[in-house]
């Protein structure tokens, strides 16, 4: 008869779904039509409202311990059945301690607004920082010509503040 190979794992480690010969360390073929889907699913712990999770891990070259380096979470929806989703993306500065999660950096709401430095955006883009300099908090708005021209938008105690500068 016939046999059909399911899933392949090469001498190199690397394994295939769907093909005989992968080239990565996962190698996910559709040889219908179509594209193909890997899934994760689960369901929310009683005390998170992550319920999927996308872990960037360093192993360590560095001394300081193996660590999360980034993340993509899947976040269940505000609906009262939990139904909708959101995603948050988070990254580390790599000096955090050994098994540390990686801390939120950006968020996409169930509605599409997206929260940079916001867990809960209020507008199709929000932005939002600590209290500090003002040439380096708020939105920036950069042309790539040297020397670099850039203005910068931020809100600081009831006023808008908008800053053009040359970095000459």
């Amino acid at each position: 008869g016939t046999s059909n190979v399911a899933m392949t794992i090469d001498s190199d480690s690397n394994v295939g779904i769907g093909t005989t010969s992968p080239d990565a360390k996962l190698d996910v073929a559709n040889s219908a039509t179509g594209i193909p889907v890997v899934r994760l699913s689960g369901f929310a712990a009683a005390n998170s409202t992550a319920y999927a999770k996308l872990e960037f891990y360093n192993e360590d070259g560095s001394g300081q311990g193996p660590n999360i380096a980034s993340s993509i979470k899947a976040l269940t929806g505000t609906n009262s059945n939990g139904s909708g989703g959101a995603l948050s993306f988070s990254t580390s500065t790599g000096s955090a301690a050994a098994g540390t999660e990686a801390t939120e950096r950006m968020r996409i709401s169930p509605a599409g607004n997206v929260g940079i430095g916001e867990d809960t955006p209020l507008s199709s883009l929000h932005v939002s920082g600590p209290a500090g300099n003002r040439f380096t908090e708020g939105l920036r708005v950069e042309r790539s010509t040297v020397p670099a021209q850039f203005a910068m938008f931020n809100y600081n105690g009831g006023s808008l503040n908008i800053i053009a500068t040359n970095t000459a």
